[in-house]
């Protein structure tokens, strides 16, 4: 089997959770690492049915959206994703919303340069723009969160790659 783990979009996602486990204040906030879901995993993740208060609060990130730009120019081809952080705090009382919310926002500061610094594939920095698109808080409904109300937060963001065609042309 193909070894796929220089693939950029793994790295994007490996460096996004490298970012926010590297913040001590969100390590603190959310101590548990059972409740950092990584869809990366080996192992098969599945959703509970009910939380318990140790499985509280949650943090995940997904990939919501890919805008593939294929040969954008005679030598140039460019993939934006959409990512999102939720967070699930399973408390209608919104103080671990604000401290988790504050974590993410300080783990993430410099994420840009990160990024644009630190990841490579074929020897060549390939991430172009990150850009924070906008939070969005709701109380959940009880039937939509394991049988737990309380705060939602959703970050999403974008970050778009651009490669040599040549170098992304089997």
């Amino acid at each position: 089997m193909m070894d796929l783990t220089d693939n950029p979009m793994r790295m994007v996602y490996d460096a996004l959770w490298n970012m926010l486990e590297g913040s001590t204040l969100f390590t603190t906030v959310v101590p548990r690492v059972a409740n950092r879901i990584k869809l990366s995993d080996t192992t098969f993740v599945y959703d509970k049915d009910v939380l318990a208060d140790a499985d509280m609060p949650q943090v995940r990130i997904e990939l919501v959206k890919q805008y593939p730009h294929l040969q954008a120019t005679s030598d140039s081809s460019f993939l934006t994703q959409e990512w999102q952080i939720g967070v699930f705090t399973g408390d209608v009382r919104f103080l671990t919303l604000l401290d988790v919310n504050w974590a993410i926002y300080r783990a993430m500061m410099g994420w840009e340069t990160y990024l644009k610094n630190t990841l490579e594939w074929e020897s060549k920095t390939f991430v172009e723009l990150c850009r924070p698109l906008e939070i969005i808080e709701t109380l959940s409904d009880a039937k939509f969160s394991y049988g737990n109300r309380g705060w939602i937060a959703v970050w999403r963001g974008e970050v778009r790659m651009h490669f040599t065609t040549s170098d992304v042309t089997e």
